[in-house]
């Protein structure tokens, strides 16, 4: 069972990809309590697309 839904992964990812913000600032926003795994997310969407 993945701790995050395929949705709030979408939502978090395209917000970082808008631009304007950090890793820190924006696990800050999404309530998450490191930047490891979100930068993996990030580059994903970036290799494979965001869907």
């Amino acid at each position: 069972m993945t701790k995050y839904s395929t949705e709030f992964k979408v939502r978090f990812v395209s917000r970082y990809l808008k631009g304007g913000i950090s890793y820190k600032d924006l696990c800050a926003e999404f309530g998450m309590p490191f930047t490891g795994v979100v930068k993996a997310w990030v580059g994903q969407a970036r290799a494979h697309g965001i869907n």
